[in-house]
Parts: C-alpha cells; structure tokens; sequence
C-alpha cells in the first residue's frame, strides 16, 4: 500500500476532503490518498498573502509526512511552500506547478498556462516560471476569470463551482484562451489551477494539443517517485532541524486565529470539516 498525501483541499466546496473522481481514475491499484486541509490559509492576492499561506502549507505538509505518508503532493499551481517542505522532510515532495511545467514543456514547446483566476495572480506564474528555470519556454499566461469573479466566491454564482460542472460559458472562454494562445504558437496547454481539474478531459477533447491537468500528473510523479525510491536530493535541500517543524506548527495555529473566517472556502476548510 502506498499513501500519498495531498497538501490542500479538493476545491470542491460541498465536499472539500472528497478525493475528486477525475483523480481516483488513474491511481495505480494500492495508492491510498489522504487529503490534509492547511490550518492557516489565505488566498494569495500579493506576495504578503502567499507568505501566509505558505506557512500552512508547510504546516499541513509537515503534518502528512509525520503522518507516515510515502509522499506529499501540494495540491496548487502556487507550489506554496515546496521548498520548505522539501528540506523539512525526507519523503519525496511534488509540486503540482513544477511537475505540470516540466510535463507540459516535455509534450510540447512553447506550451502556455491557462487559468480561471484573474490577472491579479499574474504574480504567482511569474514566481513559479522563474523558481524553475521555464520562463522561455513559456509563450504565454492566460487569465480567464475576473476580479469581480474572484470576489463573489461562495456566493450562488461562484464561479469556480459552476466551472466545475462543466457551465457551456466557462469553459467556451477557457477553450476560447486556449485556441488563441495555440494561434501564437502554443503547442500544449497547462492548466493553471488544479481547481481545474474537474474540466480537464473536456477542455482536451475540444483541443488538438496535449492538454496537462496538474493534479493528475503531480500524483502520478509522486507515484513513481515511490515506486522507485527516489527523493528529493539533500545537497539541495538539506535537512532541516526536526524541531522547526514545532515552530512552523505553532506559527500557523496562532496565524489561523488571527486570521479569522478565510476569505476563499476553496484555499481552506473549517475546523469542523478538518476533524
């Protein structure tokens, strides 16, 4: 038996420790995946947030190793923490962001990122392109919602929920994208939400080049990477102090009581739901 555990939650918010059924298609037979909702999260609209909700996940990543988890998948583009968690632990640690940019760039180059969130998290691409090292190769980054979308999350027309079950509108604009960055010479698309992964085999079958679903394919990664006994290397990431891993648990306690009510459901779950 393998146990992978998936850092976040499954951006479903009538079931946010659901593992997602796209998922559960392609584990190999005797992968168990434990989903580990971040005690202290934040949407991250500027670096300040992303420092916040780093820390959780570290926190909640940390928590799944000690747990006894063969690997930890953070379940975000954002790749929050990864790092961190690398040097904090000797299991193998895959970031959906990184895996799906170098599968993405292995399919097809230039590929180009699309995703529902708005230009805001221009930033969060940005920071992931150049952390590894796939800046060229990257034509372009694609942001199909807006910002008054963004703020009406957990509302009746939250549109990431409507995404999710497939709404003809959403995913013509997310297909819409798409074609234009295929037009300028894209010759894979990755999606730049794991959010989005409910919708993956739709937009693949309205599109003629490889389509990557960063969710998926971090899981898999770490599936092989289990498999084969392989970790990330210490001279990158040496070890860190077993102790800090009690002051980053610590830190994000004291940081969710601060922080009050989340102002995005999809990033974190409440107490009650984490029990």
């Amino acid at each position: 038996m393998m146990r992978i555990g998936l850092v976040g939650t499954a951006f479903r918010r009538d079931n946010p420790t659901a593992i997602p059924a796209e998922l559960k298609s392609v584990l190999a037979a005797g992968t168990d995946i434990r989903i580990y909702p971040p005690r202290l999260g934040m949407f991250p609209n500027n670096p300040l947030d992303l420092a916040i909700q780093e820390i959780g996940y570290l926190d909640a990543g940390i928590a799944a190793a000690q747990d006894g988890c063969d690997a930890v998948v953070l379940n975000s583009v954002g790749d929050y923490g990864v790092a961190a968690l690398k040097s904090a632990t000797r299991k193998a640690v895959v970031g959906a962001g990184d895996c799906g940019l170098r599968v993405a760039a292995s399919l097809g180059r230039p590929f180009s990122i699309v995703t529902i969130w708005p230009a805001t998290t221009a930033f969060l691409y940005r920071k992931l392109l150049v952390e590894s090292g796939m800046t060229a190769e990257c034509r372009d980054v694609l942001h199909v919602g807006t910002d008054s979308e963004q703020s009406a999350l957990g509302s009746e027309g939250d549109y990431v929920a409507r995404m999710q079950k497939g709404d003809t509108d959403l995913l013509g604009r997310i297909v819409k994208s798409c074609r234009a960055t295929i037009d300028r010479g894209a010759a894979a698309i990755l999606l730049g939400c794991t959010c989005m992964s409910p919708i993956a085999d739709k937009i693949q079958a309205a599109l003629d080049v490889p389509v990557v679903n960063p969710l998926t394919t971090a899981v898999k990664q770490a599936e092989l990477l289990v498999s084969l006994g392989l970790r990330q290397s210490s001279v990158n990431f040496a070890a860190a102090n077993p102790q800090h891993g009690g002051v980053i648990s610590g830190m994000a306690a004291a940081g969710a009581a601060l922080a009050g009510a989340a102002d995005c459901d999809y990033c974190v779950v409440g107490e009650s739901e984490m029990a």
